[in-house]
């Protein structure tokens, strides 16, 4: 077994994978690549996969993986599970499906993908990892990655546990890392009972802008002004031959 330079813990990214991926000389190769990427399949389960297991069409691709993982008494209590991936095309197609799908074409049903041993798996997974970025992995740093990848992305316990082959939600745990979260106070209702929670007192709302307060000082003033005005009274003059007249 190799000496591996990162944790198990350490994740893969995408930049790395297709560096490792681009360093593969031979098909199989990248098709192991390709396979730890997407599935995060344990090594012993994909030394028993067939093409006879694998299904593509022009939009999905589809493998039937047998579950490596002993339960009590040492059987196997998850017998296989199905990973299905959409297949995008244009430009939006992923090099590790369409790696995968061109080397089945020309496999008879009954061949193994990957027709060599777990130590050759680990052997190439290592000498790829250091050549292409310098750390020594192993098929389980794509394990962990793929899967913490899945859950970053919203993946639900229910499909880690599909993917993983898990028995138990327990291990799914550390692939659920937190994210940081901001929490706005202001549009969370705490109370339990509705009453009181429409019962809370107003925000205090921010003062008014200069401009505004400006606006508002010049209309104040006009309203005044206007109401202590007297009012004009008009005086027309008196006709003096009507006074004379009236004397």
């Amino acid at each position: 077994m190799p000496r591996y330079s990162w944790k198990i813990d350490d994740l893969i990214f995408e930049e790395d994978a297709r560096e490792i991926y681009n360093r593969a000389t031979r098909d199989k190769e990248a098709v192991l690549i390709s396979l730890l990427w997407i599935t995060g399949a344990r090594p012993a389960e994909l030394a028993e996969l067939k093409r006879e297991k694998v299904y593509y069409d022009s939009g999905k691709l589809s493998l039937t993986i047998a579950t490596k993982k002993l339960g009590e008494g040492g059987a196997f209590k998850i017998r296989e599970r199905t990973l299905a991936f959409d297949r995008p095309g244009g430009l939006n197609t992923n090099i590790y499906i369409e790696t995968i799908i061109k080397y089945c074409v020309a496999l008879p049903p009954e061949a193994l993908l990957i027709p060599y041993t777990t130590r050759w798996m680990e052997n190439t997974v290592t000498k790829l990892s250091k050549a292409a970025i310098g750390k020594t992995l192993s098929p389980y740093h794509f394990r962990h990655s793929c899967l913490t990848w899945m859950a970053t992305n919203g993946a639900t316990v229910a499909d880690l546990m599909q993917f993983k082959g898990a028995l138990s939600a327990m291990s799914i745990g550390m692939y659920m890392h937190a994210k940081p979260f901001v929490v706005s106070l202001q549009n969370q209702r705490r109370s339990r009972s509705p009453a009181v929670a429409n019962s809370e007192p107003p925000l205090p709302q921010p003062p008014p802008s200069s401009t505004a307060q400006t606006e508002q000082n010049k209309e104040a003033k006009a309203e005044t002004t206007t109401e202590e005005q007297p009012r004009k009274v008009e005086v027309k003059p008196v006709d003096s031959d009507f006074v004379s007249e009236n004397q």
